[in-house]
């Protein structure tokens, strides 16, 4: 069985940018969001919109 991966871009307000790779979109996005993993780039830069 076949999983659908997704590629996801989130930005910050200083125009800092990520690009993930995931195949649980939903869960990944609330991780950034709630700075899940604190030392992360996306925690650090506050990288949590969807552009």
């Amino acid at each position: 069985m076949q999983k659908i991966s997704y590629v996801y871009i989130l930005s910050s307000t200083f125009k800092h940018l990520y690009i993930g790779v995931t195949t649980e979109l939903e869960y990944s996005i609330l991780q950034h969001k709630n700075k899940t993993f604190p030392n992360s780039f996306t925690a650090r830069y506050n990288t949590k919109t969807l552009p």
